[in-house]
C-alpha cells in the first residue's frame, strides 16, 4: 500500500490554505470583525453579550464569506466583555470555519488606542 503524500486540508500549511483561497475566490480581500457592542443595532438590546457578538460575528460572516479571503476578528473586542467574550470569539472563529473562511486571529498588544483601550478594559473592567 502506498503512502499518501497529499496533505488533507484540514492539516495543510496555514500560508498554503490562505493561498488556495485566494485563487479560489480571486481576490485577496480580508474583514476585520471588530464588534464595538455600543454601537449594535437596538434590535439586538435583548440579547445577552455573547448572543449579541455572536450575532454579530455571523451577520459579518454570512455577508462576507463567499467574497473574502479570510476574515480578521480583533481579540479586544472580544476579550472586554470577558468570559462571554471568549466564548464568542471562540464560536464566530467556528462559525467561519464551518463556511471554510480562513480565520486570522488580531490579537497583538500595544495597539492602536481603541484597541488598546479595549483590552485594558478586559484585563482591568471599565472603570
Amino acid at each position: 500500500m502506498k503512502a499518501s503524500t497529499e496533505i488533507p486540508e484540514r492539516t495543510a500549511p496555514f500560508a498554503t490554505r490562505l493561498a488556495d483561497r485566494v485563487r479560489s475566490i480571486g481576490s485577496p480581500l480580508v474583514v476585520g470583525i471588530d464588534p464595538v457592542i455600543e454601537r449594535f443595532p437596538s434590535e439586538l438590546g435583548g440579547l445577552d453579550v455573547e448572543s449579541a457578538l455572536v450575532h454579530f460575528g455571523d451577520g459579518v460572516l454570512s455577508a462576507v464569506a463567499p467574497f473574502v479571503a479570510a476574515v480578521k476578528p480583533q481579540s479586544a473586542f472580544f476579550e472586554r466583555h470577558g468570559w462571554a467574550g471568549w466564548r464568542a470569539l471562540q464560536r464566530v472563529v467556528a462559525r467561519a470555519a464551518e463556511l471554510g473562511v480562513p480565520v486570522i486571529l488580531d490579537a497583538k498588544r500595544g495597539d492602536i488606542g481603541s484597541t488598546a483601550t479595549a483590552y485594558a478594559e478586559g484585563l482591568l473592567g471599565d472603570d
